[in-house]
């Protein structure tokens, strides 16, 4: 009796392990089979390549030293040859250079699809795959994952990386992936596995999802730790997270959702974070596999994409990505990528409406007799500005709007020279101005530039260069156009000119909305400390909203990030847009009395000083008296 309840004890344990290792595919069969008085399982299956059959065996280390015949094992239990065949060994020890592994070397040949073999002690384990091919070899790519990881977590999308595990425990992979083609891109990837995503609601809000918070946070920390041993701050990492629970979440949910998420993954460096879950719809029988993809474009700002999985391998750096990598290594955003955010991702307003557009992109060409004209390069790949400036016509569209906004933008380009300024983008500049007195359209600028290019083969020019573009700054507002400035970076020199004459002069119609990160100094920081002069901390000390920029009225509105400058500047245009041909903005109703006495309303700063405080020093100053001599 003992016996048999061992026995059966085994043949239950078998089919459990199995068919969780077959989770994932449409198991057709499942039966226990022997070998001489080896007890196995055998697990016919399909999955999308076809039919599987699969063997199991659980042996001892002195069953594997002395020798597995997988002959007999294929005869005793007809299995086909094109199989594959899992053994997992239970172990006082376990180490991924174990000696187990070495074992498999004296197997027997056998056309077996895939052979694996997982040593496993009480705390951990160790995974490495095999093919037949004049001996057996290892499948690289499989090593530290079971077979029914690196289908469920897609490795085989990694085919044109090595793969080394930095950190493992039974549920969060940490690896480290290098391009096989490009030795520079190097990559972090956190690979969770979720058991559940069910969630905890609150007045028709998801509130938490214990399970999957607690593992993304372990991938998180793990992520955290890692990247402090490179040199430089790794990025275009990835979080994919893999759950086999019916999604219960709609979008609108899932968009509330990741914004709780997106502040926790601040200066990790992801470019995305990936769940691939299931969901089944109320006309249909079977769940649907469904991957989540939010998109970071900055580190507050991302956009959710559903679709069907996708199988395409990933691919190493190209030129855009290298660009895109390079900005985010410098705390800034490539300009490529401000237009997505504008157009493919949208902004996100207070009443979470997200506001989406299109953009049509705009170069020069410079005649024989230095004159220039504006051609439309729509549709041309991204990345082939010839300049550190990128400009073109965007426009905006979104139910509050009485008409689409459209604009053009004039963008940096910090990934070249820090976004220097020399006739190539003095031209560019020049020509967005151009535009849009052309299209009477306003004109939107977000700058990040070390200022005027000074080398041993240009300089004088250069400042030419930035005279005459401040000129046409000039003339351009003269003539009634409006500038709206954003600094989300660090302007320096004749950009930070630029930016007030565009905004400061008392014709001027613009906004210049500084973020925390944005500074405008006419030396740097480094300069100043080389030079023995006077400095802050950092270029936020010296010409930052917050202490600088901010009290003295340069920057007009001091926002946290870019995504709230958009924000801003639209409920701006909400009010303010002029559309092309008209005089004045699109009229509004109101139920304020047109009566009203709006000098009975207190003036209200930010200093908290009042109108009265102002009107006071001005009679005073006047007097040659100070505020304490009143």
């Amino acid at each position: 009796m003992a016996l048999a309840d061992e026995a059966h004890k085994a043949e239950l344990g078998l089919r459990l392990i199995g068919l969780r290792m077959n989770r994932d595919r449409n198991v057709t069969d499942a039966l226990p089979v022997s070998s001489g008085e080896k007890h196995l399982f055998k697990i016919r299956a399909a999955d999308d390549d076809g039919p599987v059959t699969s063997l199991l065996a659980v042996v001892s280390e002195k069953e594997l030293a002395e020798g597995i015949d997988l002959l007999r094992w294929l005869k005793d239990t007809e299995t086909e040859k094109k199989s594959e065949i899992t053994i997992l060994v239970s172990a006082a020890s376990c180490s991924e250079n174990g000696e187990f592994f070495k074992i498999v070397e004296n197997f027997p040949a056998v056309e077996t699809a895939l052979l694996s073999l997982g040593v496993y002690n009480e705390k951990k384990c160790a995974y490495r795959s095999y093919r037949y091919n004049n001996g057996w070899k290892e499948d690289k790519p499989y090593r530290g994952f079971s077979p029914l990881q690196y289908r469920e977590l897609r490795i085989h999308r990694f085919a044109n990386f090595n793969l080394e595990i930095l950190t493992q425990t039974d549920s969060i992979f940490l690896i480290e992936a290098k391009a096989k083609t490009n030795e520079k891109d190097i990559r972090l990837f956190g690979l969770v596995d979720v058991a559940e995503m069910e969630p905890e609601a609150a007045r028709n809000l998801t509130e938490r999802l214990i399970m999957f918070e607690t593992l993304f946070m372990e991938a998180i920390y793990a992520m955290r730790s890692v990247q402090a041993k490179y040199r430089y701050r790794l990025v275009w990492n990835r979080i994919i997270v893999h759950s086999r629970t019916i999604l219960q979440l709609g979008m609108k949910e899932l968009q509330e959702y990741g914004q709780k998420l997106m502040p926790l993954t601040k200066d990790l460096g992801l470019e995305k974070l990936v769940i691939y879950t299931r969901r089944q719809r109320f006309n249909e029988e079977t769940p649907r596999e469904l991957e989540l993809d939010f998109i970071i474009v900055t580190e507050d700002q991302f956009n959710l994409r559903n679709r069907p999985p996708s199988n395409e391998l990933l691919k190493p750096y190209d030129r855009y990505v290298n660009s895109a990598v390079i900005a985010r290594q410098r705390n800034s955003v490539y300009p490529y990528e401000i237009i997505k955010m504008l157009t493919t991702i949208g902004i996100t307003q207070d009443d979470n409406t997200i506001i989406r557009g299109d953009f049509e992109e705009f170069d020069i060409t410079v005649n024989s007799d230095g004159s220039q004209e504006i051609i439309s390069v729509k549709g041309r790949e991204p990345g082939l500005n010839a300049g550190n400036v990128v400009f073109g016509i965007i426009t905006n569209y979104n139910d509050t709007f009485p008409i689409p906004l459209r604009r053009v933008i004039i963008l940096s380009d910090p990934t070249k020279d820090l976004g220097s300024l020399s006739e190539t983008e003095c031209r560019r500049v020049n020509a967005g101005l151009d535009l849009a007195e052309r299209e009477k359209i306003p004109t939107e600028w977000i700058p990040v530039s070390s200022g005027a290019k000074i080398t041993m083969d240009s300089g004088t020019e250069n400042l030419d260069w930035t005279a005459a573009t401040l000129r046409r700054i000039i003339q351009y507002t003269q003539n009634g156009g409006e500038l709206n400035i954003i600094v989300s970076g660090v302007n320096v020199g004749a950009q930070s000119y630029w930016n007030a004459e565009a905004t400061m002069l008392m014709h001027t119609r613009g906004l210049l909305i500084m973020t925390d990160d944005g500074a405008m100094l006419l030396t740097g920081k480094k300069a100043l400390d080389f030079s023995g002069s006077v400095s802050g901390e950092n270029n936020s000390d010296i010409g930052g909203a917050e202490k600088i920029m901010g009290p003295n009225g340069q920057a007009q509105v001091r926002v946290p990030n870019l995504n709230a400058a958009y924000s801003y500047l639209f409920k701006h245009y909400k009010y303010t847009y002029v559309s092309s041909g008209q005089i004045y903005p699109e009229r509004k109703r109101t139920s304020d009395n047109v009566s009203r006495d709006v000098a009975a309303e207190p003036y209200k700063d930010f200093l908290g000083q009042g109108f009265l405080f102002s009107v006071k020093r001005r009679i005073l100053r006047e007097k040659n008296l100070s505020i304490s001599d009143r």
